[in-house]
């Protein structure tokens, strides 16, 4: 159970260093757009390697995050793929819930009109489930 766990959680993972990575982008691109180049007759010099330096930084964290995306949606559908092989729909809808959408397991319990304790005992069913499917898998 707890291997398939650790398989489901890497969706998060990776949900959660995007998020991190477009913050920082974000922060990057307003720090970039407050660097000015200032107009004299007297040069100043380096507010244009400023200027260059933050696009490359903007740069060069757009390629890591275009590959974190590409890599999160390939697990995404790997794991929705598992899920899908599933036949029990109620193991279906916790672990979708739980590990795609990332709800908290008393909020899916109510969704899905069960006490925490039945949750429990159908998640680690569900866990289960989705571990065998991968071991099975050629």
């Amino acid at each position: 159970m707890h291997e398939a766990k650790q398989q489901l959680l890497k969706v998060k993972l990776y949900d959660v260093n995007i998020n991190n990575k477009l913050e920082d982008r974000a922060r990057l691109e307003e720090l970039a757009t407050r660097v000015s180049t200032r107009y004299s007759s007297a040069p100043k010099g380096g507010s244009g390697d400023k200027i260059g330096r933050a696009a490359a930084r903007i740069l060069d964290l757009e390629s890591d995050l275009d590959r974190q995306i590409d890599n999160y949606v390939k697990l995404k559908r790997q794991v929705t793929d598992i899920i899908g092989k599933i036949t029990d729909p109620d193991y279906v809808e916790i672990l979708y819930k739980r590990y795609v959408l990332f709800k908290k397991a008393d909020q899916i319990a109510e969704e899905m009109h069960i006490d925490s304790s039945t949750y429990s005992r159908k998640h680690k069913a569900a866990l289960d489930l989705f571990l065998k499917i991968i071991k099975d898998a050629p």
